[in-house]
């Protein structure tokens, strides 16, 4: 009986110790899985935010390299307007240095213009002043020979009551010599204008 019972004690320690035992092992299970699960996690995590850090820098970049590309193409338009500016800075430049050019030469042209009509007028009045005196050369010489032959005339015959000939009347009088004299003198002294030195002297030669 005693030997019975105590088969059976031990029997129920042996049936304890394996339920200790199997419940030990449960427990462990248990924590490995766990374990497994938070370094499972843990994992996910560390991906995740490896991810999201890589989706982060990638995203910096662009945006980087699109702030550059804008940088770039800000300055690539500033130097294409400042190039703009030059190049018309510089047209406007050249075209006023050709107006100014334009215009310099249109004032020596007008400058050579009136030199050369002050010249052919000043030519043309010593001509007429030389022709002028001509005519009255040739009429003191004509009014000289007539009276030469007058006298000639009268010492020959001077029993005839003949009234010695009148000298030949001149082309021009006078006071028309005289007046012509004296505008030809205001026109040398530049009193007068080409022009106006024609016109009076037009007008004395058709007066009566």
């Amino acid at each position: 009986m005693k030997a019975e019972q105590a088969l059976r004690q031990k029997q129920k320690e042996l049936d304890d110790q394996a339920a200790q035992a199997t419940l030990a092992a449960a427990k462990l299970k248990q924590e490995q899985a766990a374990a497994l699960k938070a370094k499972k996690e843990q994992a996910a995590a560390a991906a995740l935010k490896a991810k999201q850090d890589q989706i982060a820098a990638a995203k910096a970049q662009q945006e980087q390299a699109a702030q550059a590309a804008a940088k770039a193409k800000q300055d690539q338009i500033a130097a294409a307007k400042a190039q703009q500016e030059r190049l018309a800075q510089a047209a406007a430049k050249a075209k006023e240095e050709q107006a100014a050019a334009l215009k310099a030469q249109q004032a020596k042209d007008l400058a050579a213009k009136a030199e050369k009509e002050r010249l052919a007028n000043e030519a043309k009045a010593r001509q007429i002043a030389a022709e002028t005196k001509a005519k009255q050369e040739r009429a003191a010489a004509e009014t000289a020979k007539a009276e030469a032959k007058a006298k000639r005339d009268q010492k020959s015959d001077r029993t005839m009551a003949w009234l010695p000939l009148p000298p030949p009347k001149s082309p021009v009088s006078v006071e028309k010599q005289q007046r012509l004299a004296e505008l030809l003198e205001k026109y040398k002294a530049e009193a007068i204008t080409p022009q106006q030195y024609h016109d009076q002297r037009a007008r004395i030669l058709t007066e009566p």
